[in-house]
């Protein structure tokens, strides 16, 4: 994200501070966490190949929330003519798209998508039943289309 305001942090030093108290301001709220973060995690997981278990995403969520007011604070500095090198930014692993590449060069079928949805659904503590009549109807639709 750093890169994105790589030559001009666009807003000044208050405005990124701003963000960083709203940053801190939604720590441990999901709705809030959800509402201000929620889909732009969801494309950077989608973009990546990767999702995240509903177990997962408050703790997901939270910790893009803290990342991201790091960003901010490190764009107050730039704003106010600080230009050292984000000390932050060794924390995180450059996505390359290596693991993009992996999954679109992998088959995904549909027993695997209803493998991970299942997997979700009982994490979730839905109804037992519901995985049995998808699973069959499933198999009525391979049955009929030959695989």
């Amino acid at each position: 994200m750093c890169a994105i305001y790589e030559d001009d942090p666009v807003s000044g030093s208050d405005e990124w501070r701003h963000a960083v108290e709203l940053s801190r301001d939604r720590q441990g709220n999901q709705p809030q966490l959800e509402n201000a973060l929620g889909r732009f995690v969801d494309d950077i997981l989608l973009r990546q190949g990767l999702s995240a278990g509903s177990a997962d995403r408050l703790a997901l969520l939270e910790a893009f929330n803290r990342a991201s007011a790091r960003i901010a604070l490190y764009q107050a500095r730039r704003a106010d003519g600080e230009y050292a090198p984000d000390p932050n930014a060794l924390k995180f692993p450059r996505l390359d798209g290596q693991v993009q590449t992996q999954a679109a060069t992998e088959t995904v079928t549909l027993a695997h998508l209803f493998a991970r949805w299942e997997a979700e659904h009982q994490r979730g503590e839905g109804a037992a039943r519901t995985p049995q009549t998808y699973r069959a109807c499933l198999d009525s639709l391979a049955a009929f289309v030959g695989h």
